[in-house]
């Protein structure tokens, strides 16, 4: 068993929101999953659009919505939405609601911003 305060996140700023990192196997040791919590601020996209090599990420909306592009289809994203990103499915988030948009993020098996695929073409518009 494991107890993780909030004092023990760790922050990261990143294109188009704020991140924390909660669980992750630098830092906690754990080999199954990672755990973070982003937070996308009003009219922001988190971007570059990306992929995750070996891992798949489930992302679940505590607040807030907006829109999430998987291999260029758009779905519609809101408060209690869970998506499933399944590996190498290259995608990204933009917030088009009138507040901060907050969402948990799992990563089976673990994953770091630095083993993200990234896809450069045109940052701001991920197209």
């Amino acid at each position: 068993m494991k107890i993780i305060n909030k004092a023990d996140w760790r922050y990261k700023n990143l294109p188009g929101r704020e991140m924390w990192k909660i669980l992750d196997k630098d830092n906690d040791g754990i080999e199954s999953m990672s755990v973070c919590l982003v937070k996308i601020p009003k009219g922001e996209i988190v971007r570059p659009e990306h992929a995750h090599k070996e891992t798949d990420e489930f992302i679940y909306i505590i607040h807030g919505n907006g829109e999430i592009y998987i291999n260029k289809k758009k779905y519609e994203i809101f408060k209690n939405t869970g998506i499933l990103v399944q590996e190498m499915e290259m995608h990204y988030i933009k917030n088009t609601g009138n507040s901060e948009m907050e969402a948990l993020c799992i990563f089976v098996p673990p994953s770091s911003v630095e083993k993200y695929i990234l896809n450069h073409k045109d940052e701001k518009t991920n197209n």
